[in-house]
């Protein structure tokens, strides 16, 4: 049954004419506030909640980048027979590869990062082997959250870790 109804109402009046009422009966502007301002509220919890999945996304987004430029660089000396320096350049929020001759690689990443030395300084080199030339960890915080970015001694191989 709908919420909508129409009744038409044949009124005689006192001089004698016959006026047609018609009355429709619907919702009102209170009633569509109020619901208006329900959904409004369910609206802005899940925009409060999302927020936070997307600095969890972000923070998965830059390390991401991050691996894979390193692995870059890993690989470039492995496959050129060379030693490729990594520059952490904090105060530009970029780092750089060179070869020594020449830079072969920059990239900028968000301002929302920073990274500090640790028990590692922010300049390492991977030698021809693809191994590190030293080993440690940097701090890297974001808006939301602190981690450690820890290179392992041996293979040059490395990972992140929340703390």
């Amino acid at each position: 049954m709908s919420d909508r109804r129409s009744i038409s109402i044949n009124k005689r009046h006192c001089d004698g004419t016959e006026r047609r009422i018609n009355s429709q009966s619907g919702f009102t502007l209170i009633e569509s506030l109020i619901v208006w301002s329900v959904f409004s509220v369910i609206l802005f919890i899940t925009a409060i909640n999302l927020e936070h999945q997307f600095e969890e996304y972000d923070d998965l987004a830059f390390f991401a980048m991050f691996e894979g430029d390193l692995l870059y660089a890993q690989q470039y000396a492995i496959v050129n027979q060379t030693t490729v320096s990594v520059y952490l350049l904090t105060d530009e929020h970029e780092y750089i590869f060179s070869n020594g001759q020449n830079i072969f690689f920059r990239q900028k990443y968000s301002e929302q990062y920073f990274i500090t030395s640790g028990t590692m300084p922010l300049h390492f080199k991977f030698l021809n082997s693809g191994k590190i030339n030293r080993f440690g960890y940097l701090q890297i915080k974001s808006s939301a959250n602190q981690y450690k970015f820890v290179f392992q001694i041996g293979r040059g191989r490395f990972y992140v870790e929340a703390y």
